[in-house]
């Protein structure tokens, strides 16, 4: 009866394991249960410029989400997260030339019928130059799931985005 009952909690302990989505192990993203809290603001200095650096902009993009709360994205930088964005603000950061990796990812449960909630990319940056990137997320009443996707963007439509934008500043929890 013992082995029957550890083996009903083994397989119980699994399932539930399972049904929560880990995006640790998704190119670019960081531990699936660090938690990050967003603050937004309007006023922002200017990134101070270094031109040994790249500088990465990702804009979340909440124009189709016809739903409240919206969810706040964690953004992973080569393994590790790095910021969040959270109700049309944009979140930045300067990077090292070289190859990196990006990933966006929903914290937490925004819900039932939900598609995909990670989305990742690689790109090449070069010393000196910005590079924009969209998170849009999408969520129509009864027209299928909810779902995050990652898209690289022209210069000028990423400035016309973060432009309309606040600036996200994160803490982890």
């Amino acid at each position: 009866m013992k082995l029957v009952l550890s083996i009903l909690v083994l397989v119980l302990g699994i399932s539930v394991a399972s049904a929560q989505p880990d995006s640790s192990g998704d190119p670019g993203c960081g531990l699936d249960k660090q938690k990050i809290e967003v603050t937004r603001t309007k006023k922002y200095p200017a990134m101070p410029a270094d031109p040994a650096k790249a500088i990465i902009y990702v804009i979340q993009d909440d124009s189709h989400f016809g739903s409240r709360p919206r969810p706040t994205t964690r953004i992973g930088i080569d393994g590790a997260w790095e910021g969040a964005t959270q109700g049309g603000s944009f979140f930045r950061a300067a990077l090292d030339p070289g190859e990196h990796h990006i990933c966006a990812s929903w914290q937490g449960f925004v819900g039932i019928n939900v598609g995909a909630r990670v989305g990742a990319l690689h790109f090449t940056a070069a010393p000196g130059e910005s590079y924009y990137f969209r998170v849009r997320d999408r969520f129509i009443r009864d027209h299928g799931p909810a779902d995050l996707e990652l898209a690289a963007l022209d210069s000028d439509e990423g400035q016309l985005l973060a432009s309309k934008a606040s600036l996200s500043s994160v803490s982890s929890k």
